[in-house]
C-alpha cells in the first residue's frame, strides 16, 4: 500500500499490523477495509499466526490488488503481544494500529485520527474511537455501542481524554482495535509485554504511568466483531484468563478494587478457572485490598460453590 502514500508525502506515514489467526472467513473484508482507508500514506504488515487456508486467501488478494506490503507466515503460533511486536520490527509510521482479521475499519478511521493526533499536545500518544458489535454473519448491532455499553454499565463517562491512570485502573474501557499510536512511545516503553496473552491494558496503564495522554474522535470508527469462540469468551479454554489473573497479580496494588464492578470482574475472571491454593490467596489479597466487608461473600463462593 506503500505506493499511495506518495501521493501524498507531506503526511505522516500510519503502519498497520493486521494479525490473522484463523479468520479465513473474514480476513479479506478486513484487507479490504485498510485497502479502503480515505488516508493515502499507509504502509501494511499482514501476520498469519497459523499455517492454514488463510495463507493463500491473504497471498492471492495482495497480488490481485497490487498491495506493496509485508506478510509474515508464522511457523509457530505466536501470542497476540508477540505478533504485535514482529510487527513492529516492520514498522516505519509516525503512528501506527494492531488489528485483528475479523474487525473491520471504517473508511475515515486513520484520517479522523491522524488529524486529530496533529492538533493534539505531543503528550498524547493515543487517539481512540467508539465502535459497533458486528456478529459473525457482519450484521451490525445498533442498539448500543461500545462506549454507550460501558457508560451504562460502569457510570463511567462516554468518552475521557488526557491522562487516565485512575479510569485505566478502574476498567479497560479503550477497545484496542480503535486506538492509533503514536510510534515512538511504543517502542520508548519496550513495545508490548509478552507476559500476557492480551495487549491492551497493560500497555494503557504503562502509557498512563509514563505521563502519556490519551485523546479520542468520538465516531465509532471501528465495527469489533463478537465471536463465541473468541479469544476470552471462556476463560478456561484458553491462557487468557490466566494470563487476566497474572496480570491483576501484577498489578493489585494500582487497581482499584474499591469499585464493586472492579472487584466482581476480578472473581469472575478466578473463579472461571480451575482453583487453586494461588488464587485463592490473592482472592484473599484482593478482598483485602477492597476494604469492602460485603466481599467476603466472594469468598465463601470461591470456597463453597
Amino acid at each position: 500500500m506503500e505506493s499511495n502514500s506518495l501521493e501524498n508525502p507531506s503526511l505522516p506515514l500510519v503502519s498497520i499490523i493486521a494479525i490473522c489467526h484463523r479468520h479465513a472467513q473474514y480476513v479479506l473484508q478486513t484487507l479490504d477495509s485498510i485497502r479502503n482507508q480515505t488516508y493515502a500514506q499507509v504502509e501494511l504488515i499482514i501476520i498469519n499466526n497459523v499455517k492454514d487456508d488463510c495463507e493463500p486467501l491473504i497471498r492471492k488478494w495482495i497480488v490481485e490488488h497490487q498491495v506493496d506490503c509485508e506478510f509474515i507466515q508464522n511457523e509457530v503460533p505466536l501470542k497476540i503481544t508477540e505478533n504485535l511486536n514482529l510487527g513492529l520490527q516492520h514498522v516505519r509510521g509516525e503512528f501506527f494500529q494492531g488489528i485483528s482479521c475479523d474487525d473491520v475499519l471504517m473508511p475515515d478511521k486513520l484520517n479522523l485520527q491522524v488529524n486529530k493526533f496533529l492538533s493534539s499536545d505531543p503528550n498524547v500518544a493515543c487517539i481512540y474511537s467508539d465502535a459497533t458489535f458486528i456478529n459473525e454473519f457482519g450484521v451490525e448491532d445498533l442498539s448500543e455501542s461500545l462506549q454507550s455499553r460501558k457508560e451504562k454499565k460502569w457510570k463511567l463517562p462516554l468518552f475521557a481524554q488526557g491522562n487516565l491512570w485512575k479510569e485505566l485502573n478502574t476498567l479497560c474501557y479503550i477497545p484496542a482495535p480503535t486506538v492509533l499510536l503514536r510510534t515512538s512511545v511504543i517502542m520508548m516503553l519496550g513495545k508490548y509485554n509478552e507476559k500476557y496473552s492480551f495487549e491492551d491494558w497493560p500497555m494503557w496503564l504503562a502509557m498512563s504511568k509514563a505521563g502519556y495522554e490519551f485523546g479520542f474522535v468520538e465516531n465509532s470508527l471501528v465495527q469489533y466483531r463478537v465471536l463465541n469462540d473468541s479469544l476470552g469468551s471462556n476463560y478456561a479454554s484458553n491462557s487468557f484468563g490466566e494470563s487476566l489473573i497474572r496480570f491483576y497479580k501484577d498489578n493489585i496494588d494500582n487497581i482499584l478494587f474499591q469499585n464493586p464492578k472492579t472487584f466482581n470482574s476480578f472473581f469472575l475472571c478466578i473463579y472461571r478457572q480451575n482453583k487453586s491454593v494461588d488464587n485463592f490467596i490473592l482472592l484473599v489479597r484482593v478482598f483485602l485490598k477492597s476494604q469492602t466487608f460485603n466481599n467476603l461473600k466472594f469468598i465463601f463462593r470461591y470456597l463453597f460453590n
